[in-house]
């Protein structure tokens, strides 16, 4: 993840984290959040690529920087 953000601080002003534990998970048990987290992530990372898609006009299906600028 430092990878990740490093690369993002290279390129824009403007990152934004996101970390599971900010999700409430009401009824479920804190050992399970680890097994679900992933899942969670998936959800929230995937609306925010239609929306971001959607207002930037700009398919996610170019790649802008994949192979092509040093991580």
């Amino acid at each position: 993840m430092e990878r990740v953000e490093r690369f993002c601080r290279n390129y824009n002003d403007d990152t934004m984290v996101l970390d599971t534990k900010w999700c409430p998970l009401p009824g479920v048990d804190a050992g399970f959040r680890d097994i679900l987290s992933p899942t969670m992530m998936g959800v929230i990372t995937d609306r925010l690529s239609v929306h971001l898609e959607r207002v930037r006009n700009h398919s996610l299906d170019l790649r802008r920087y994949y192979r092509t600028v040093e991580y």
